[in-house]
């Protein structure tokens, strides 16, 4: 499910989780391994929740990046 790339927008599922700030949704697609890839302008879901203040978005980003880092080092 979490692997869609949305061709109109150049966007992948992930920016577009961190876009609406969808936290939970996000949380659910990255301990799926959900794709870290950058999209339109070289966004990535880090710098967008970032910018848009979606702290709980970051904070999904995060811990997600610590345990992807710790299993695979």
């Amino acid at each position: 499910m979490d692997n869609f790339f949305l061709a109109k927008y150049d966007i992948n599922i992930l920016l577009f989780y961190a876009d609406r700030d969808l936290a939970e949704h996000l949380t659910l697609s990255l301990k799926a391994d959900g794709p870290f890839s950058a999209a339109i302008q070289n966004q990535r879901p880090l710098s967008l929740s970032l910018k848009s203040k979606h702290k709980d978005c970051v904070n999904a980003i995060l811990d997600n990046a610590n345990k992807r880092i710790i299993e695979s080092p």
